[in-house]
């Protein structure tokens, strides 16, 4: 039960970290854009 219990919760850290990173990933030139157009 314990076993499975961590392998449940090591899949969602998993996904959350694999969410995380998209959402970062997406939001990056975003920021660039934002950053180079104030810079300018």
């Amino acid at each position: 039960m314990l076993l499975g219990c961590r392998k449940v919760q090591s899949m969602a850290i998993l996904y959350l970290a694999e969410r995380f990173l998209l959402f970062v990933a997406s939001s990056v030139p975003f920021i660039l854009l934002l950053v180079v157009s104030s810079g300018s």
